[in-house]
């Protein structure tokens, strides 16, 4: 029996078609479709990384002053989403549409800008620490979304904030679900 995990995972992996297979807006592709295709269309391979310079390390937890355990660190300039597998995401207020993404030893792993003010619809282009496109996520709606490759192929998706790899296993899902 096929789970459906599985199933959803499949459908999210259409093939992007070729540009000069594409004249215009296709009625049979799904938002999710048209949207990688134009996500892929609209790429900037390379960004500045002097943005990342102060940025490279940051400590979510720091030990209580005289005290021998942690408390997160608080900073209303900066909004936090942390994830169960211990890695967290940073907003700054000052910089817009920009996300940075740190593993749970508080060290950057990459950096996304979002588009379109990340209201629904949105694509959000992960660049590594270089300041190098290494991933495209497109999220047609407030459920799910998929990011992929620059081969366009599927490397992971979300639905209701549940991290899901290719096929179909779960990854990480947001803290307090």
């Amino acid at each position: 029996m096929l789970s459906v995990t599985a199933v959803r995972a499949a459908d999210f992996d259409v093939p992007v078609p070729a540009e000069e297979e594409m004249a215009g807006p296709d009625p049979k592709f799904t938002t999710a479709t048209q949207m990688r295709f134009d996500a892929f269309q609209d790429v900037v391979e390379e960004v500045d990384s002097s943005i990342f310079n102060d940025k490279r390390h940051y400590d979510l937890y720091v030990l209580k002053d005289d005290k021998d355990y942690l408390v997160k660190v608080k900073n209303k300039n900066v909004k936090v989403k942390e994830y169960t597998n211990g890695c967290f995401d940073l907003r700054y207020k000052d910089i817009p549409n920009t996300v940075f993404c740190y593993d749970k030893f508080g060290d950057l792993q990459y950096y996304a800008t979002v588009s379109n003010n990340g209201k629904v619809p949105f694509v959000t282009y992960y660049y590594d620490v270089n300041g190098v496109i290494s991933l495209i996520e497109v999220q047609p709606d407030r459920y799910y979304s998929c990011v992929y490759d620059l081969r366009g192929l599927l490397v992971r998706y979300c639905r209701d904030n549940k991290w899901y790899s290719s096929d179909g296993k779960i990854i990480r899902k947001k803290v307090g679900l």
